[in-house]
């Protein structure tokens, strides 16, 4: 079940190459995250999330790719876009401005 909009979606063209390598697509690990499957987030991270769907704040979810590698989706409270990158990138994100 879809429990929310994802807005306009960036993937990082780094997180982008690794998928293809890897022989997935960011579009499977976007229904998860919209389904509420925040992936292999901390307990702590799911249970705010929870909140933060009812109350239309930042979601954020994390899926291991493999030991290192982790691919990051978040989005805003708005719902008005979601950013899709790999763990080990400097982004810039909505807070930092």
């Amino acid at each position: 079940m879809i429990r929310f909009t994802l807005g306009t979606v960036s993937i990082s063209e780094e997180a982008n190459t690794i998928l293809k390598e890897k022989h997935l697509t960011a579009e499977t690990f976007l229904l998860r995250h919209r389904q509420g499957d925040w992936g292999d987030a901390s307990e702590s991270r799911k249970r705010t999330n929870d909140v933060h769907l009812l109350k239309g704040l930042m979601l954020h979810s994390n899926y291991d790719l493999d030991e290192e590698l982790k691919l990051v989706i978040e989005t805003a409270g708005d719902r008005s876009y979601t950013a899709v990158w790999m763990n080990h990138e400097n982004v810039v994100k909505e807070t930092d401005l």
